[in-house]
Order: C-alpha cells, then structure tokens, then sequence
C-alpha cells in the first residue's frame, strides 16, 4: 500500500514520531496514516495539501463574497460566470480587477454581487498548504500512536480495511489537545 498523494504526514516522520526504526509495521503505518489522513480531512471539511482546483463549480450567492471550499489560496487563476439562463454552458471571464482574494480564508469579494444560482460560477486555483502544518501533522501521528497502543482494546470500530477495523471519532473526543487543533481548521461557511 501507498501513501495517498495528500498523506498529512511521511512514513519517516511518522515512525520518528513513534520510535520505531524497522520495517515490519510499514504497511500498517501507511495504513493508519491514510485513514487519519482522511478522517481528518472529513472531520475539517476540506484537503490540506496542496492541490490545483480546475472549474470547481460554485452557487452565486447573492452578495458580494463566495468562499472557497479549499484554503488557503496558493495561487489564483481565473473566475468565470455562466450567463445562460438554460443551463447551458456560457462562460464569461470576469475581470481580476473586480474582485479580490483573500488567500488565508479562500474569501473572493466582488465589487458587485455573485449573481444567485446553482453551479454558476467556476474558478481555478490551487488551494491547501505546500507544506502541512505541524500542529495537523502531530495530529495525525497521535491519531495513529492512538491506534496502535489502545485501539484494539479500546472498541474502535466503523472503517475497515482488509482485517483491520478503526474509527478514529472515540479518540477525537477524548483528546481535548487533538479537538481543539481540529477545531481550529473546520471549515466554515460564511
């Protein structure tokens, strides 16, 4: 088994954290980092890493602001609007010089309104950290030390891969230190 392209962490820094230094629990570790990885994910509503958005689709609001569902905003590429009234795909290039990003929160304010509608408007950007920071990184690591000291024992149950069964939200809950990090990176709709 591979690392997912948006592990939170390395299987180096992983087994670093934990004091391991053999290669027996290798496929085990990538496992467990994959699952945090997600559960994480899931849990904060968005992907950390760094990854290029191409036409993801977005309602108009009916204000002035649309929020991005990844951030923060890497870089910035293009914002379009549907002008058809049939669902048809016209797409018209709005100017930079009509909007603004706010890169930490993925916020892009126009100076008029985004017209309301379904899937109406389409950006490119790369949203996610180029490089993850430390405080998701050892959340996922004690996700996974979690697992591999009490999670048997412990009733963990909900998501399975081959015979290994794991949920990760008893350990949310009971580490305060873990919840309020989380916390800290939910995503949230304005």
């Amino acid at each position: 088994m591979d690392l997912v392209s948006y592990a939170l962490v390395t299987l180096d820094n992983t087994k670093t954290f934990l004091g391991i230094s053999t290669h027996e629990k290798d496929e085990l570790l990538k496992m467990l980092i994959n699952m945090s990885t997600d559960f994480i994910e899931t849990k904060c509503g968005r992907r950390f890493a760094s990854t290029v958005y191409t036409d993801s689709k977005y309602n108009g609001t009916g204000n002035n602001e649309l929020v991005l569902t990844q951030f923060p905003v890497i870089s910035f590429t293009s914002l379009y609007r549907n002008t058809s009234c049939d669902n048809s795909d016209n797409w018209e290039l709005i100017d930079s010089s009509d909007y603004w990003i706010d890169l930490s929160s993925g916020v892009i304010s126009k100076t008029s309104i985004f017209s309301k509608g379904v899937q109406n408007y389409k950006v490119t950007y790369t949203g996610g950290y180029a490089t993850i920071p430390y405080d998701l990184q050892y959340s996922c690591m004690t996700f996974v030390s979690d697992f591999l000291t009490k999670g048997k024992s412990s009733g963990i149950k909900s998501e399975s891969l081959g015979d290994h069964s794991i949920t990760f939200e008893d350990i949310y809950q009971t580490n305060n230190t873990i919840k309020d990090i989380l916390n800290n990176y939910m995503n949230v709709s304005l």
